[in-house]
């Protein structure tokens, strides 16, 4: 009797540190926050101000600021791209001539541009925009690059894989 609880326990233990140690696959959609994007040239960032968002705090209206804006992919064999959900803002100081515009893409391997996608933003307000950037290429990373001219912000983007 004693023996056959000991293989019981034995084979309980065993699947529990099984099931503990088991590799984390993070979720098909993840929200991200602004504050994640990052200029891409450098002397740019001092620019920017990063809380939770990414702020153009430029003083002055001319130029822009470049940012890319990290998306971890986990489906990496799959070719049916992503949904990007961004929300982005302009204050009332942002100059209307100047527009805020992300494009989002899917890349081959070798870093070259897959498919692309944009959207832009003139008014002086808080938008979302939702954009479906398809076909993926299988192995091939994501990105989002934004141009944020003065007094805007990324808020937050929501990344779904299809």
């Amino acid at each position: 009797m004693r023996s056959k609880l000991s293989i019981q326990n034995l084979a309980i233990g065993g699947a529990l540190i099984g099931t503990l140690f088991q590799p984390a696959f993070a979720s098909d959609s993840k929200v991200y926050p602004g504050g994640l994007c990052q200029a891409t040239n450098g002397k740019h960032e001092v620019n920017l101000f990063h809380g939770g968002t990414t702020f153009n705090n430029q003083t002055s209206k001319s130029g822009f600021v470049r940012v890319t804006c990290p998306i971890v992919r986990d489906s990496v064999s799959g070719t049916n791209g992503f949904r990007a959900i961004v929300n982005v803002s302009r204050n009332a100081q942002a100059d209307p001539n100047q527009a805020l515009i992300c494009r989002v893409s899917t890349l081959r391997k070798d870093g070259q541009t897959f498919v692309t996608r944009s959207f832009s933003h003139r008014g002086s307000d808080t938008q979302t925009f939702s954009v479906r950037v398809s076909p993926g290429f299988s192995g091939g990373p994501y990105v989002m690059r934004c141009d944020l001219p003065f007094h805007s912000s990324i808020n937050s983007y929501y990344i779904e894989e299809l």
